[in-house]
């Protein structure tokens, strides 16, 4: 080849390299065209050393436009708060702390996620807790509402009271077979539709998405965003737990199959729930069980009163029907206090086709 030839030849391979930069740049990417969040692939790594924190890696600006951050490393308090202004006031959407070692601070120990570690970062959307995590401390997530998704993994001992308080766009959760105690830590995840169990969780189960205690004998929550009208309570279990159906807009009827005692608050604000059936003996009913302004009906099958205080009743709207067996009027009376307005809510009918009536 000549000298002419070489440089000819030089110049078309330059042409063509130049027209598939220029086309690469014009045609978008298909697979980040309109995502609302960042692919994980695509988070920022930062390997914290031993005695240094996030401060020691970013900048302001990245402190303000990343949206997607990975940890390795040892988690501080002070890397903690640059973690808590970029999901509150900045744009970071996704947290992966997987490998990260959260260091004992001023209000966790070491591998906890703290007392309101996160409160308030509206912003995140999902976070991928340390592997090594042991615990989700009260208030964790507390008013993290865009938060749709939380991976917990499987050193997981305990999630404390209001872990997860307001975070209303939480979809779904799983719950891993290292978890022994679940605390009241659901409450306001109005879009909380399932709840997943391992099978190998010794302490939970879930049914259709509702947790239980692994031997179904107690009811510990029916999630707030679950859509089904209608509700049964299965027959083995004995304890509706504190505030375990509460928030829930959706469900109209609750069946309650076996003998049942009612935890406080129980139904407390379920804007749709009208009717509740009481299959079985109702062995207690504690204070505010039904704080709700929408129940319509009660119907109690057995013979025998519940056992409650006498304003058990008192937060229910006053144009409650309650029915209950023939010739037991003077029994739920006395069990009702005997106030005026329980003596003319109550009717005797024949509950011998009760069950038949309840699905109907």
């Amino acid at each position: 080849m000549n000298k002419k030839s070489f440089v000819l030849l030089r110049w078309f391979l330059l042409c063509v390299i130049l027209i598939s930069c220029s086309e690469n740049d014009i045609l978008p990417d298909k697979d980040n065209e309109n995502t609302s969040e960042p692919d994980i692939e695509d988070c920022i790594t930062v390997e914290i050393e031993a005695g240094k924190t996030l401060d020691d890696y970013l900048t302001l600006a990245q402190k303000r436009t990343i949206s997607c951050l990975k940890i390795v490393g040892d988690l501080s308090d002070p890397s903690l708060e640059v973690i808590r202004e970029m999901g509150d006031n900045a744009n970071l959407s996704i947290l992966d702390l997987s490998e990260a070692h959260i260091l004992e601070g001023m209000n966790q120990e070491e591998n906890q996620i703290g007392l309101r570690m996160f409160e308030g970062c509206k912003n995140l959307i999902r976070v991928i807790l340390p592997y090594e995590a042991t615990e989700i401390r009260h208030s964790s997530f507390d008013h993290c509402r865009n938060l749709e998704s939380v991976v917990i993994y499987n050193k997981v001992r305990k999630m404390s009271l209001d872990a997860f308080y307001y975070c209303t766009k939480l979809k779904e959760l799983n719950i891993p077979e290292s978890v022994q105690k679940i605390e009241h830590s659901l409450t306001r995840c109005d879009s909380l539709a399932c709840i997943n169990v391992s099978e190998n969780n010794p302490y939970y189960r879930s049914i259709d998405g509702v947790l239980y205690s692994k031997d179904v004998d107690t009811l510990f929550c029916y999630p707030s965003g679950k859509k089904d009208k209608v509700y049964t309570v299965p027959e083995s279990v004995k304890e509706i737990n504190q505030n375990a159906c509460e928030y829930n807009s959706y469900v109209e009827t609750v069946i309650v199959l076996g003998n049942i005692s009612v935890g406080s608050w129980a139904f407390r604000y379920c804007s749709d729930l009208r009717t509740i059936y009481f299959l079985g003996e109702t062995t207690l009913l504690y204070s505010s069980c039904f704080q709700t302004d929408f129940i319509k009906e009660i119907y109690f099958a057995s013979m025998k009163p519940f056992i409650g205080p006498d304003d058990v009743l008192n937060s229910i709207s006053k144009n409650l029907t309650i029915y209950i067996p023939l010739r037991t009027y003077d029994a739920y009376w006395e069990a009702l206090g005997r106030s005026y307005w329980a003596g003319k809510s109550l009717k005797e009918i024949d509950m011998t086709n009760i069950l038949s009536m309840a699905y109907n």
